[in-house]
């Protein structure tokens, strides 16, 4: 991902995933002019009974794989039932590099009226807050997500879901700063968007991109 400071995650749906409870998988693209070009392809891996059971709460393991087939970095989420005002078990997402090794994670901080999380190192240490809109709904069909500095002072980038009319599907738009040159610490805003998808715009089915209406 070097002097990559903008991305977009589309999810992959064709006719069996619509007519099935299907493992979902998405495609990461360099936003471009004309074309985007795909840099990742993403594919879920959880249990049957935990998408029936749990939905968009459900544990999974995300693996992401480069162009050339060789698997650069994944994301594993324990299972969350904190969605809204709710605390009982916040999202929590670890994003790991092969062969194995942690990088960092994701954390779900609870505020009574808007939606927090932490971006950390494998110790730990906060690198980034990311703050979204109220608490009071537990899904949105859009929305912005700002990334601050890990003080909160300073706002450094976005996490957008948006209706793309030319694919005629929602997808998430990733705006990191080009200040940040640390290929980790892209991987695991990446990372968050990926949580968000999942936590904040119920991604953990493809129904929302079944709709027209939005």
């Amino acid at each position: 991902m070097h002097n990559v400071d903008h991305l977009i995650i589309q999810q992959n749906c064709d006719l069996t995933d619509l007519l099935a409870d299907t493992e979902n998988r998405y495609t990461v693209k360099i936003p471009a002019r004309e074309t985007s070009e795909p840099i990742y392809y993403a594919t879920e891996s959880s249990t049957s009974c935990h998408r029936m059971c749990f939905g968009s709460g459900r544990a999974f393991n995300l693996r992401l794989y480069d162009t050339s087939d060789q698997e650069a970095m994944s994301f594993t989420r324990r299972l969350a039932c904190g969605y809204c005002t709710f605390c009982f078990h916040l999202q929590k997402l670890e994003v790991w590099v092969p062969p194995g090794e942690l990088i960092g994670l994701v954390s779900q901080k609870w505020q009574a009226l808007k939606t927090c999380f932490e971006v950390c190192n494998k110790h730990e240490q906060v690198l980034y807050v990311i703050e979204g809109p109220n608490s009071f709904s537990c899904f949105h069909k859009t929305g912005i997500f700002q990334i601050f500095t890990s003080d909160g002072s300073t706002q450094i980038g976005t996490i957008v879901h948006q209706w793309d009319p030319v694919s005629v599907r929602y997808q998430l738009l990733l705006q990191m700063p080009s200040s940040i040159t640390d290929n980790r610490h892209k991987a695991l805003l990446l990372g968050s968007a990926f949580l968000l998808r999942w936590g904040s715009f119920g991604g953990g089915s493809t129904s929302i991109f079944r709709s027209s209406s939005h």
